[in-house]
């Protein structure tokens, strides 16, 4: 199993761990605030906000998906800097097989309606600072 640091996040390539699994089952993946987006040659980066109802505070996650089989990208709608900070995840569906992610993100974008399918990719995610 390989280790990096990634902007204070732990990666584990290989066997995901338990904690890991349990972050992500336990994300509602509704209507999660968007924080960050990147598509960057071979990792789309994802960081949301959820709510924490005890604290009344959001608490932000990084999903990071790399060296996937394939991605396809569908972006409609128009995008405009002033809506940049209302987009938001609407939806996520998601399989995991031996530790490889295939799904789909459902974006809205403030006008209009992204989607981004993956196919067995490696990926990580962990609570952002």
């Amino acid at each position: 199993m390989s280790v990096y640091t990634h902007n204070l996040c732990l990666l584990f390539v290989g066997k995901t761990s338990t904690r890991t699994m349990s972050l992500i089952e336990n994300i509602k993946w509704h209507d999660l605030p968007i924080k960050n987006i990147s598509l960057i040659e071979d990792r789309i980066r994802l960081e949301v906000l959820q709510f924490n109802d005890e604290s009344q505070e959001y608490d932000g996650y990084v999903l990071e998906l790399f060296e996937f089989e394939s991605v396809d990208l569908s972006i409609n709608g128009q995008l405009a800097s002033r809506t940049l900070d209302e987009m938001d995840v609407s939806h996520f569906d998601y399989t995991l097989d031996d530790d490889l992610l295939s799904g789909c993100i459902q974006i809205l974008p403030g006008n209009g309606y992204w989607e981004i399918k993956i196919q067995n990719s490696k990926w990580s995610l962990c609570e952002s600072t």
